[in-house]
């Protein structure tokens, strides 16, 4: 194979896993933002192969990841490299920890909070699931700071009768092992799996509507001329809440707020609270960018911890 007809990000998983080791499970939105480090500074594309390593400001693709992070500046001894870390990926290898839990420990989810996103009509536009990890048969897995490690996931109605689930807000293929069972992305291993007499699989067309939290209690503040405070996730927006102030973020953390989400707050008085961290000053600095507010204003508590 000539080296630039080489699929670098069909590698790309396995690159980053020998690498990194275990993502940073709170911060990443897999596949597109796969983050990394104890404050995910650095973020991996798994479908386009493109990270970007926000504490040294640089980026590139994976044969770049591969010549920075291992020295390996040949094209073919970078090829010969991505081709082990596939082979050891596919044969179940798992990444070293990234200095978490011990290497080739196995852990289940446990649903910790459901956040529920509507329309502007009041109806269940998709939930935000958030999970923490358990040692099979053990403990919570705990991160270096002691804090239990998490996991996200997004679901939406899937429109049936039965009230089942669709795991993911893009459209495309899902499948599911039987009738009546939550549908998720499709996966032909996982599929061959499932019992030939009731597996199903199917494509849905449209995705979820982009829609911030609290949609419906958003759009009375607003008309109400009352301040509105836009945070990085929805615990700390439920916070800000409890003390009795408006308050709105988007689904999937850092740098997912778009100008649908800005549509809301036309006119608007804002205030956004960034996360003590440099992603946390970036995701604000997007959000204050595409608004079109009567106001914004960027409040800062520095003594946080990141």
């Amino acid at each position: 194979m000539m080296p630039d007809e080489f699929d670098w990000a069909a590698h790309a998983e396995a690159v980053v896993a020998d690498i990194f080791g275990e993502p940073n499970a709170e911060m990443s939105r897999p596949p597109e933002d796969v983050r990394f480090g104890n404050h995910g500074s650095v973020s991996v594309n798994c479908v386009t192969g493109q990270l970007f390593d926000f504490e040294n400001e640089r980026g590139g693709g994976i044969k770049e990841l591969i010549r920075i992070y291992k020295a390996i500046d040949d094209c073919d001894a970078a090829i010969a490299y991505a081709e082990e870390c596939q082979q050891n990926f596919e044969n179940g290898e798992k990444p070293r920890q990234n200095g978490k839990p011990e290497a080739g420990q196995h852990y289940q989810r446990e649903r910790e909070a459901t956040y529920s996103y509507h329309d502007a009509s009041g109806q269940v536009a998709f939930e935000a699931v958030r999970f923490v990890l358990k040692q099979v048969g053990g403990g919570y897995v705990n991160d270096e700071r002691g804090k239990r490690m998490k996991t996200f996931s997004q679901r939406r109605p899937s429109g049936e009768a039965n009230g089942s689930w669709l795991w993911g807000l893009d459209p495309g293929e899902f499948m599911r092992s039987a009738p009546g069972k939550d549908w998720i992305s499709f996966n032909a291993t996982k599929f061959d799996q499932y019992p030939a007499a009731t597996r199903q699989r199917k494509v849905f067309n449209t995705a979820a509507p982009v829609v911030p939290y609290q949609l419906p209690e958003l759009l009375k503040a607003v008309a109400a001329g009352q301040t509105i405070c836009i945070a990085e996730g929805e615990k700390k927006v439920d916070l800000i809440r409890s003390f009795g102030f408006p308050a709105t973020c988007c689904a999937g953390g850092a740098n997912k707020w778009s100008y649908e989400h800005s549509a809301f707050l036309q006119n608007a008085d804002v205030v956004l609270l960034p996360d003590n961290d440099p992603v946390g000053r970036e995701h604000i600095t997007a959000i204050a960018e595409s608004l079109n507010a009567r106001r914004i204003r960027i409040l800062e508590l520095p003594n946080l911890s990141e």
